[in-house]
């Protein structure tokens, strides 16, 4: 699983996801995080392959219930 923010200092969080596509490891689970609440920015994560999306500030009980949720259906698999 990978968690990680949208804005980065070399690679934005889509990019990542691109990369890990384009290296045909889209397989791996990644949640990502941004404080950018804008549909356009949600919809692009989720349609590029981020199983789900976390606003800023983090509720990290939420967190770690879509962490669990996540491997569980990952582990299952």
């Amino acid at each position: 699983m990978i968690i990680s923010d949208i804005i980065m200092p070399t690679i934005s969080g889509l990019d990542l996801l691109n990369m890990l596509k384009s290296f045909y490891f889209n397989k791996i689970p990644v949640i990502l995080i941004s404080s950018l609440d804008k549909q356009d920015v949600i919809l692009s994560a989720l349609s590029g392959g981020a199983c789900d999306f976390v606003l800023k500030p983090i509720d990290f009980d939420k967190l770690a219930a879509l962490v669990k949720k996540r491997l569980w259906l990952h582990a299952s698999k």
